[in-house]
């Protein structure tokens, strides 16, 4: 008799600790590290949104920003209600108070905002209360901004938004991933190698773009869309990194992890930090990088390096001194799934083709004539350092 076993996730995450997390962050949800970290990646989502040519009545939107998103809707959109959803309290709270308030001061009508018949709060943990508090096919679009990276168990979670959706329903997330932080990852552990005599897990594991692929795939949303996008944050200190992630409520929230790291650990893990990666040594990461400075102080240079900084004769940071800013890699992946529907389009059967791709080529060479101009119907390999054309 055959028995089917369950596998059951891996719980990663200590969720409770990562909402009082969040709680405490929710004062600095309109301060600059906030808009850095959070409104970018929401602008993304937006504009890719412009792109559907399609109109949503009933909105879910998961996130630290609703404001910012209630702000940019389509004008389009003929909104009935809009569910704003995080896992805290004093989180939904904020955002509340922050969203009645730019309805009150006039800043929405200001600028034009394409305001919801309703506006609804809700605190909600995604990952596993969200089939409790939807119904089945009652939501038109699911929009989670920067919150996957903390659910354990991804595949339920994005299955639950899918069966709440409407068919032909979208859904659109941003999630850190890829290499993001991989610089702070790499001094944490030479320092805590050198000083404790041993490497443990004090930074979250984050998920490549092929695992997201895979798992999305796997949840069964049609026509999906995984892009990733690189950004690269410029910190005064290695110290300003730490504050930023504490304000952002992104720091560690490991199920295991160790309950004490010394001073002196994280002081050498600075030092390590600001001699590798600094702005001098490393640079911009590549011409399709997006590079921020984030100053974590209103109005003030929080300056914490290990070395004292350069002053001019004017009393300000030299810019010789503003390339030792350290540099922070942040990978954002995008998805974009929808609901399975009649009207979408499908692959069509194997065999089905009337035209040979080989044809198509040889046509298209025959009419450009020169040597110069053809395409060549092949396949390449990697041979060490040179690649090498194969013809079939």
């Amino acid at each position: 008799m055959a028995v089917n076993i369950t596998k059951k996730p891996q719980i990663v995450f200590n969720r409770s600790l990562k909402f009082s997390q969040k709680s405490n962050s929710a004062i600095f949800k309109e301060t600059k590290p906030y808009m850095t970290l959070y409104d970018l990646p929401l602008m993304n989502i937006v504009n890719r949104l412009k792109g559907i040519k399609k109109t949503f009545k009933n909105i879910a939107f998961i996130g630290p920003n609703p404001y910012l998103f209630i702000q940019h809707l389509p004008k389009e959109y003929e909104i009935e209600n809009l569910y704003f959803c995080e896992g805290s309290q004093e989180c939904v709270e904020k955002s509340y108070e922050i969203i009645t308030r730019k309805i009150d001061s006039g800043f929405y009508e200001k600028v034009g905002t394409n305001l919801p018949n309703q506006i609804i709060p809700k605190v909600i943990d995604e990952e596993q209360d969200w089939q409790k508090e939807f119904k089945t096919d009652q939501l038109d679009l699911i929009v989670n901004n920067m919150s996957l990276h903390w659910v354990n168990d991804l595949d339920k979670t994005l299955n639950s938004f899918r069966e709440t959706m409407i068919p032909d329903g979208v859904f659109i997330g941003s999630v850190i991933g890829g290499n993001a932080l991989q610089e702070l990852r790499i001094c944490l552990n030479l320092a805590e190698s050198e000083r404790d005599g041993g490497v443990s897990t004090i930074t979250s594991p984050l998920l490549s773009i092929q695992d997201i692929g895979n798992i999305f795939a796997k949840a069964k949303f049609n026509l999906p869309t995984i892009d990733i996008s690189h950004i690269q944050y410029e910190f005064t200190s290695t110290f300003q990194l730490f504050d930023y992630l504490k304000k952002t409520g992104e720091q560690n929230a490991l199920l295991s992890k160790r309950n004490f790291i010394s001073e002196e650990t994280f002081i050498a893990a600075a030092a390590i930090y600001e001699t590798l990666f600094n702005k001098r040594t490393i640079g911009r990461r590549d011409e399709n990088s997006t590079s921020i400075l984030v100053d974590t102080l209103q109005n003030d240079l929080l300056d914490e390096r290990i070395g004292k900084p350069i002053v001019d004769g004017s009393g300000k940071v030299s810019k010789n001194d503003k390339m030792r800013n350290i540099m922070t890699t942040l990978d954002v992946i995008y998805l974009i799934g929808w609901k399975q529907h009649e009207s979408q389009q499908k692959p069509k059967e194997r065999g089905t083709a009337k035209f040979s791709l080989k044809d198509v080529v040889k046509e298209m060479n025959d009419k450009e004539g020169d040597e110069k101009n053809k395409i060549k119907y092949g396949m390449l390999i990697d041979t060490g350092d040179e690649v090498k054309e194969i013809d079939k």
